[in-house]
């Protein structure tokens, strides 16, 4: 419902969903608008970590790794590695959080 009253008044969407269903929902009730109405189709972590490259915000996540899960953080690691410029500063960051997050995995599961 929020996704139609934000179209209704002509606010940008980002839909972020593998299918297309949602996208095909607001188009039955109401109107998709290509250029202010975004589909990011695939998985949430990668379209994430697009978005908030593309926005120039990608040194916003550095703050929250200590919250990702092992996944979300190898994910972004491979992410990063196909980036060009302060690649290294951010790989260094993202690999000490996979190691804590081993370690905190450890402690928490024992050597499964």
């Amino acid at each position: 419902e929020m996704a139609h009253k934000a179209g209704r008044l002509s606010k940008p969407r980002v839909i972020l969903d593998m299918s297309t269903a949602p996208v095909d929902s607001i188009k039955e009730n109401g109107r998709w608008t290509a250029g202010t109405d975004s589909h990011l189709q695939g998985p949430i972590d990668e379209s994430l970590l697009e978005l908030l490259f593309a926005a120039g915000w990608i040194d916003d996540i550095f703050s929250y790794l200590p919250h990702l899960c092992l996944s979300s953080l190898r994910l972004l690691e491979s992410f990063l590695e196909k980036l060009s410029g302060r690649k290294a500063e951010y790989l260094s960051k993202v690999k000490a959080a996979i190691y804590a997050e081993l370690a905190r995995e450890r402690r928490f599961y024992g050597d499964c």
